[in-house]
């Protein structure tokens, strides 16, 4: 009998000890101080994705949840313009974007994304932290955007069912452009007929024939299977493909100090880590996809191709800061 009972004392104590080794457990599961929800409007297979999916890694070890981050990518938050317009109301809290926003905010200053300005990331790279750099910067911020950094994405090049190696052979050809004024105005130059249409209707555009060629990096072409209705990569190189990671003013304002430290770091961190990721992960591997697609790699006469280009600048640099210009010139060494 004297057995039986300790056997039940000492199966009480087990059940009571794996009570308070549960409520122990409870208690040290940390509850986050702060949600952060991040997002782009790219789809799975950009380096933005790979980007902020990083950054959450990094940011909730480092936080030891404190921060909990959400990413959300593709369109669910919209498009380009209104992911942009939701971290200003601090709805989205950090942001991955195009080049877009350039247009919309820093027109006066915006050569970055200038056909055939920037010859290679290095030299855009140091533009960024010079006086265009800090004027783009402060007009970021008089809009409620923290400028966190710009991520290259290699060279954009042009995609056609034409063998592209001079200007001339542009002429008559109807490109897909951006709803860029800046990039219509240079492309005209070149006799092609520029045609605005969203991302995502690419493909259907250049199958029907809406459009006979189009303009971006190779993540593009993987995305979007360009192979299936397009024969040629012409590597124009125009443009160090780049896109802009901010942060929302109005969310950080309401941040503690020390997170919002660790927020700044680790959006900054990210930043460097997608560039490398594109660049060593992305790029390579995404080239010798179309080409194993059967697409053929056209090297162009880009020194005439530049030269056409320039006339566009002529145009567009009235719509510029006066001294930004001469800033370009002396930045790229032209």
């Amino acid at each position: 009998m004297k057995q039986v009972f300790s056997l039940v004392v000492l199966g009480l104590v087990l059940i009571w000890g794996g009570f308070a080794a549960g409520e122990k457990e409870g208690t040290e599961a940390v509850e986050p101080e702060l949600t952060m929800e991040v997002g782009t409007f790219h789809p799975p297979g950009t380096g933005d994705v790979a980007g902020l999916k990083h950054f959450k890694e990094i940011l909730e070890e480092r936080s030891n949840g404190r921060i909990r981050v959400n990413v959300t990518f593709g369109e669910t938050l919209g498009g380009e313009q209104d992911t942009i317009d939701q971290a200003r109301l601090g709805t989205l809290h950090m942001v991955t974007d195009g080049m877009a926003t350039m247009g919309r905010y820093a027109k006066r200053w915006g050569v970055w994304a200038l056909p055939y300005a920037y010859p290679d990331k290095e030299t855009l790279l140091k533009s960024v932290e010079g006086p265009i750099g800090q004027a783009i910067k402060g007009e970021f911020d008089r809009n409620g955007l923290i400028f966190v950094g710009i991520v290259p994405l290699g060279f954009r090049n042009m995609t056609t069912n034409r063998r592209v190696v001079e200007p001339a052979d542009l002429r008559g050809m109807k490109l897909r452009l951006p709803e860029n004024p800046d990039w219509i105005t240079v492309w005209q130059e070149f006799g092609v007929k520029p045609v605005p249409i969203p991302a995502p209707e690419m493909y259907l555009a250049l199958k029907t024939g809406t459009v006979d060629a189009q303009e971006n990096p190779y993540t593009a072409i993987h995305v979007r299977k360009f192979w299936e209705v397009q024969d040629y990569v012409i590597l124009t190189q125009h443009v160090v493909d780049f896109h802009i990671t901010m942060l929302s003013k109005e969310f950080m304002a309401d941040v503690a100090e020390e997170l919002r430290d660790m927020i700044l770091e680790a959006a900054e961190e990210m930043v460097s880590w997608q560039a490398d990721y594109v660049e060593k992960e992305l790029m390579a591997k995404y080239r010798a996809e179309a080409e194993e697609n059967g697409m053929e790699f056209i090297t162009p006469n880009r020194e005439a191709f530049q030269q056409v280009a320039k006339r566009g600048w002529e145009k567009l640099k009235e719509q510029w800061e006066p001294w930004v210009y001469d800033q370009l010139l002396k930045e790229t060494s032209q």
